[in-house]
């Protein structure tokens, strides 16, 4: 098998050393492999000029000898084009384009994906050394239905934090269990799997990936967990996970009240309504005390709305909003 790494162009910055700039993986790793099944990933990218060719070269240069790269860009402004251009003889498919978001941008390249595998690796994360071998050696051994593995978050080169996929079942993750933790990068499907439900629902924004992940394992619950770290997470005050937490939370509520009417989740009925009722009321918290109001007419808002529910609405997180008020 041919390496790639003599091959490639040089990167922006001539300085950059170690993963992925100047190491690639041995291609002979592939050999012992019984079969290479066609993975495909899709870059989704907006003005992520100064991260993505980290990440184009953490995929290229697994050199798996059967990828995919597909890159839908949203019609970034910056040096985003410039840089997929100097890597697009090895770039399966790309576009630069306006889209309706992360989501569709996906979908797009979901529909050009003929691989076995599928994952998206987002135009700011990177894939580590050896994860396509992991990931195609796994499907080898368990034929998956999904597999789950670590992911290093970090920011400015600096460790953050390991974080480990456990316990992804569909129960635990509408219900956001302490036991359970879900990951996105860390986590590979199976392309026509995905397929089949219709890939992503571009009303979600910012929690696609467990409306996605939950609706995939109500019909495919195999889960195959590993403790190689797959993919590093990149941590920056524009991502939007660093950026728009209470979005989040939205989104977890619109999804707990979309997918709680299916029959699979007949059972746990009383516990999601119990689930949606507090986050509303968590995200009206957060507004209440990040509103402009005076500090006297917050705590009173706060004060006549929580007593007309006490049961759901009087809590550590309501004394924690008051105290956060005075404080302030």
């Amino acid at each position: 098998m041919i390496s790639l790494l003599d091959s490639l162009t040089s990167p922006l910055n001539h300085n950059q050393r170690g993963w992925p700039w100047n190491i690639e993986v041995n291609p002979d790793i592939y050999r012992s492999l019984s079969e290479l099944p066609r993975i495909s990933i899709v870059t989704p990218s907006y003005n992520q000029g100064q991260f993505i060719e980290e990440t184009i070269r953490s995929i290229l240069l697994q050199n798996y000898p059967d990828l995919e790269l597909i890159i839908i860009d949203g019609g970034s402004n910056d040096n985003t084009k410039e840089i997929i251009k100097k890597y697009e003889q090895w770039i399966t498919f790309w576009v630069s384009e306006k889209d309706k978001g992360q989501t569709d941008a996906i979908n797009k390249g979901l529909n050009k994906c003929t691989g076995v595998l599928f994952n998206w690796i987002n135009s700011d994360d990177v894939l580590r050394e050896n994860t396509l071998y992991h990931v195609a050696k796994h499907y080898n051994d368990n034929k998956f239905n999904l597999l789950a593995g670590l992911v290093r978050d970090f920011r400015n080169n600096d460790e953050e934090s390991i974080r480990k996929n456990i316990n992804l079942t569909p129960e635990k993750m509408i219900l956001k269990t302490n036991d359970m933790y879900f990951h996105q990068p860390g986590v590979w499907y199976i392309t026509e799997l995905v397929k089949k439900l219709g890939g992503l629902d571009i009303k979600y924004h910012y929690c696609f990936d467990w409306h996605l992940v939950i609706r995939y394992l109500i019909k495919n619950p195999r889960v195959t967990y590993t403790n190689e770290i797959l993919a590093n997470f990149r941590l920056h005050d524009s991502s939007k996970t660093v950026s728009v937490p209470l979005s989040f939370q939205e989104d977890n509520i619109a999804i707990a009240k979309e997918l709680k009417e299916l029959d699979y989740f007949k059972s746990l009925k009383k516990e999601l309504d119990h689930y949606v009722i507090m986050k509303e009321w968590y995200v009206k918290l957060i507004r209440i005390e990040n509103s402009k109001d005076s500090k006297l007419n917050r705590i009173a808002k706060i004060m006549i709305d929580s007593f007309s529910d006490v049961k759901n609405r009087w809590s550590k997180y309501t004394l924690g909003t008051i105290r956060n008020i005075l404080l302030s």
